[in-house]
């Protein structure tokens, strides 16, 4: 078993997670207290799959954030007014 992999669709994440248990990263953030630290298994990095990247309105008539979406891509993205406490928390 691989200890860092990333893959590029849903189905591979999901693939990879059935076969063995991984520690799932989308982002990092919260890997970087454990510097130094042994994580307690191999790493799937969701941050390849375009699916969860994105800022897509919802069927509901509201959007759909996913989660590898970076505060980058949501400061800059035009969202409602609603929304607006969203993107200055993200600057």
């Amino acid at each position: 078993m691989d200890g860092y992999v990333r893959p590029a669709t849903l189905p591979d994440a999901l693939q990879l997670i059935a076969e063995a248990p991984r520690v799932v990263l989308a982002g990092g953030t919260d890997l970087y207290p454990q510097a130094g630290m042994q994580l307690a298994g191999p790493v799937l990095d969701l941050g390849g799959i375009a699916d969860l990247q994105c800022i897509t309105p919802s069927a509901d008539g509201g959007l759909r954030i996913g989660s590898c979406t970076t505060w980058t891509a949501i400061c800059k993205a035009m969202l409602p007014p609603a929304l607006q406490a969203l993107q200055q928390a993200a600057t």
